[in-house]
């Protein structure tokens, strides 16, 4: 008896197919054992030499191989003499398909297809769909290495995908031998991830000295919903004393649009920001969510909306240190403290940070320069553009009097024909 799972007897008019990808010639025929019986009618579609075909015969009659080189069928009838094999190509199937079934059979119930194993992907896509449209088989199940390397692809991008409801188990603290794992939304997930990202390009990229901060257990709920304010998490994690405890705003230059990240200590506001002695305000501003998506990423504009943590630290973003942090690191501590994730900080020393050559620091001269150039290019064009429109006010009159004349010559040698 036959114990192994099987299709379902029934097919909704709107369910889909199911496919199975086999990459191995192996994992293909053993297929055969696993799903065909007595009562199924087989389509082997690529029959090639039999060899498939002639297996699923000993375990169902209703077999049926075509293939689109008329030599392998000849080659097939004459070894399998009890097989029925046709030289068809598969997309042409719908002219077919009913002819070539087996007897007291309505439909081909499962579909083998070996279409050459290493066949691309777009390839063989369209075939597969115009066979499920065409026949709607209980189990498609394909011959294709491509297709089983696209699989696995997707089924780590399955284990890594981000929903609402889905919870996981996220190991809190994964540096320390530590086997407490607490259980959080699945959206906490992708924080932890920037959090780490930022990490390794501190360790790896810019090689810059920090101290790894954890607050173990975490003083509140680790929640997607939870505490929304960066500094009531810091006042709980005993990280809101430190005078440099910097939250990351991202921000735009206006005069050429360069996206930066913009430190704030705590109790800064934004627009009294000093860069060299002089106020800021003017020349940079925050970014907004969408602006957020379309810059660094959708995970990204959703952290920083949901919870304010946005990492300090990203490749190929510009930096902006305001004087406030700095004269409070020359005169109390010369650290500044960042979230990273909940519950986790990092302390980074911040002439460490200025001095580093792999960081792109902005400075004022880097904005006023800009401004210089926006301004040049500005003069220069409503310059240009006063001597074009002089030059095109002329030619305008010019036409309007020429035209003027001819319809008055006109309209006076009409006159003087009545």
């Amino acid at each position: 008896m036959n114990n192994q799972p099987s299709p379902g007897k029934t097919q909704n008019k709107n369910e889909r197919s199911p496919i199975i990808i086999c990459s191995t010639t192996k994992e293909y025929r053993f297929q055969t054992h696993a799903f065909v019986n007595h009562a199924e009618c087989v389509l082997e579609i690529g029959s090639a030499h039999g060899v498939t075909c002639n297996q699923i015969s000993n375990r169902c009659k209703n077999i049926v191989g075509i293939d689109i080189q008329q030599s392998l069928v000849t080659e097939c009838k004459k070894k399998y003499p009890h097989i029925p094999f046709y030289c068809k190509d598969v997309l042409t199937i719908e002219n077919y398909h009913n002819t070539i079934l087996p007897n007291n059979q309505k439909k081909f119930t499962i579909i083998f297809i070996d279409i050459a194993g290493t066949i691309e992907i777009e390839t063989l896509i369209p075939i597969l769909s115009h066979i499920e449209r065409v026949i709607r088989p209980k189990l498609i199940i394909v011959k294709s290495l491509n297709y089983s390397k696209l699989l696995i692809q997707l089924l780590k991008g399955y284990k890594m995908k981000v929903c609402n409801n889905k919870k996981l188990d996220v190991p809190f603290d994964d540096d320390d031998n530590n086997n407490n794992n607490v259980v959080v939304d699945a959206k906490l997930n992708q924080v932890d991830i920037l959090g780490l990202t930022c990490r390794q390009y501190l360790e790896h990229e810019c090689k810059i000295q920090h101290t790894h901060l954890k607050t173990i257990p975490c003083p509140f709920s680790r929640t997607w919903n939870g505490l929304k304010s960066s500094n009531e998490r810091a006042q709980l994690c005993n990280m809101g004393d430190k005078v440099n405890f910097c939250r990351v705003i991202p921000s735009l230059i206006k005069s050429n649009q360069q996206m930066i990240l913009v430190f704030v200590s705590s109790g800064i506001p934004y627009d009294s920001l000093l860069l060299d002695g002089v106020p800021v305000g003017s020349t940079i501003r925050r970014l907004k969510k969408g602006e957020i998506a379309r810059n660094i990423s959708r995970s990204m504009m959703e952290t920083y909306r949901h919870l304010y943590i946005c990492p300090p630290f990203m490749k190929n973003f510009p930096i902006l240190i305001c004087d406030q942090i700095i004269t409070s690191a020359k005169n109390v501590d010369k650290f500044a403290y960042f979230e990273l994730t909940l519950g986790e900080y990092i302390q980074v020393n911040i002439f460490n940070i200025i001095n580093n050559k792999a960081l792109n620091i902005v400075t004022n001269k880097m904005l006023l320069d800009q401004d210089k150039v926006i301004n040049n290019q500005t003069s220069n064009v409503v310059n240009d553009g006063c001597s074009s429109v002089d030059s095109s006010s002329h030619s305008r009159l010019f036409l309007l009097l020429n035209i003027s004349f001819v319809f008055g010559f006109v309209f006076m040698t009409c006159e003087s024909k009545e």
